[in-house]
């Protein structure tokens, strides 16, 4: 029976590293932080400015499409960190209730759905903005980030799992 639970906690970690993907990726293009690129340690705004050869209008209405796309992202991303707490408190209970993880569980996939859907629209946002060279690149860059952000969240995964063993000990 503990290898069964173990085994599906593991499935769902893996899940969650996948469900986290979109949102490290929208996190990482989408707020004035450092980039990985050539520009390294620029703002966001310079760094799409150079890579893209942005306009200035480009700029703004990307931005603008950001800021339509960030408090939303936000929230949908505090509920889904809500329901992992959620989820993690039933799994480390005495006797995990299957029906409440089942609907916790539907619940996150719920979630995880919108929260794509608000990633994806902000995307085609970006491509009504950009010229079909730029919009390459741009889509280029995304897939770059979101396979960085995918290694950093298993890697952060990883050292909450060992904090969390190591706290238990």
């Amino acid at each position: 029976m503990k290898k069964r639970w173990f085994a599906f906690g593991l499935i769902l970690l893996t899940v969650f590293n996948f469900s986290a993907l979109g949102k490290v990726g929208y996190d990482r293009w989408c707020h004035n932080r450092a980039c990985s690129l050539p520009c390294a340690g620029a703002d966001r705004g310079y760094c799409m400015r150079q890579q893209l050869n942005l306009t200035d209008d480009q700029i703004a209405r990307m931005k603008a499409s950001r800021e339509m796309s960030d408090p939303k992202i936000e929230l949908l991303s505090q509920h889904m960190r809500e329901k992992r707490t959620d989820l993690i408190g039933e799994l480390m209970a005495g006797k995990p209730d299957s029906a409440r993880i089942e609907g916790i569980l539907l619940h996150v996939d719920s979630l995880q759905g919108m929260l794509q859907r608000e990633v994806v629209q902000h995307l085609l946002r970006g491509k009504e903005i950009l010229a079909p060279e730029q919009e390459e690149k741009f889509y280029m860059m995304v897939l770059e980030q979101f396979s960085a952000g995918m290694k950093q969240e298993q890697h952060r995964v990883m050292n909450n799992q060992s904090s969390t063993n190591h706290e238990r000990r």
